[in-house]
């Protein structure tokens, strides 16, 4: 099946959060693995804050009634996330984007980057957040 393994994407945002929380109800309805990732830039300087990240997103997922593993990787996000995406085999990767305003729709660099990379057997659910 498709939604067999789950790769969420943060970077401790709120939209990260928020997506999070729509791919988590995707893994509960087909009982998927999920794997949450935070991709640094240095893992010297950020990977305490990059862990909690993870963990936050973690004891999420288990109140809910999913099993999570968490990750922490340190590269360039976009390539990393794809990266990791086929190591583990996943199926569906989730990322956030923003919106601003009525008028303009942005794509997020790093969702923009993850789209025009990520491989025809995996799919990617862009959540967005909208701003005003």
């Amino acid at each position: 099946m498709i939604f067999d393994k789950i790769l969420l994407t943060t970077d401790g945002s709120f939209a990260c959060e928020l997506a999070a929380i729509s791919g988590l109800e995707i893994a509960k309805s087909y009982n998927s693995e999920v794997f949450i990732l935070n991709v640094v830039s240095n893992l010297d300087k950020y990977q305490r804050s990059a862990e909690e990240n993870v963990n936050r997103l973690k004891e999420r997922a288990e109140k809910v009634g999913v099993k999570a593993e968490t990750l922490v990787k340190e590269g360039k996000v976009a390539d990393t996330i794809i990266d990791t995406a086929k190591e583990l085999d996943v199926g569906l990767i989730v990322v956030p984007t923003h919106t601003k305003g009525l008028k303009q729709a942005i794509l997020g660099g790093v969702t923009e980057k993850v789209l025009g990379k990520v491989p025809d057997n995996i799919a990617v659910m862009v959540w967005q957040m909208k701003e005003s």
